[in-house]
């Protein structure tokens, strides 16, 4: 843990001037205050990472969320494993709207709106409709979160997700975005020994540091 805080530390404060932790105290009210989950039952943080960007501060982390689907017995509790990015906005608007993959509304029992009675809505765009569920404190809420300008912005969004969509959650004077992973990615972490080393995809992944 030690080798991989001083590691951290280093790549967070050379490349972006941002703050490192290797671990973080998650909260779990928080998350719960998401609304997309039937209930947090526990959470991991790693690789923690708080800045400024363009005047705006943000945080990004590695995360993984235990959560409870209240349907059914399993010997395994599920989890999302997922990149988080928070920032704040401008907003000053009371409400929360929450966009979730249709796949993944479905794996989290439509929480959104069983559990936490917020109230689906359509974005009137058939393309964006087909592919994701807005649930939204009531449909002026997912409107004036889901305006033509953060609708357009999904296909950058969907190209950076390791595997579905992205998840959005607006709140008063913030935003959170997580991708979900298949798996926990271990960023800071080297593979192990057995697994050999991709030459030709790591000298691409570095090519404009190495130029």
């Amino acid at each position: 843990r030690a080798v991989k805080s001083r590691f951290g530390e280093a790549v967070a404060e050379d490349i972006s001037g941002f703050t490192y932790e290797a671990e973080r105290k998650a909260d779990l009210e928080e998350m719960r205050a998401w609304k997309i989950f039937p209930d947090v039952r526990g959470a991991k943080i790693e690789d923690h990472m708080t800045g400024e960007r363009d005047g705006r501060r943000l945080s990004l982390s590695r995360v993984s969320i235990v959560y409870d689907r209240r349907r059914g017995k399993s010997y395994f509790d599920p989890s999302l494993y997922c990149f988080r990015v928070d920032f704040g906005t401008a907003s000053e608007f009371s409400g929360t709207t929450v966009v979730v993959g249709k796949e993944e509304s479905l794996r989290f029992g439509r929480a959104a709106e069983k559990t936490h009675g917020l109230v689906p809505a359509a974005t009137g765009s058939a393309e964006f409709d087909e592919k994701y569920r807005v649930y939204a404190t009531d449909k002026g809420t997912a409107e004036r979160d889901l305006i033509l300008s953060v609708r357009s912005a999904f296909p950058a969004l969907e190209k950076v997700c390791a595997a579905v969509g992205p998840i959005l959650i607006f709140m008063p004077k913030r935003m959170t975005v997580l991708f979900p992973l298949e798996s926990f990615d271990f960023a800071f972490e080297p593979k192990p020994f057995w697994i050999p080393l991709d030459h030709d995809r790591a000298l691409a992944a570095f090519a404009s540091d190495l130029a």
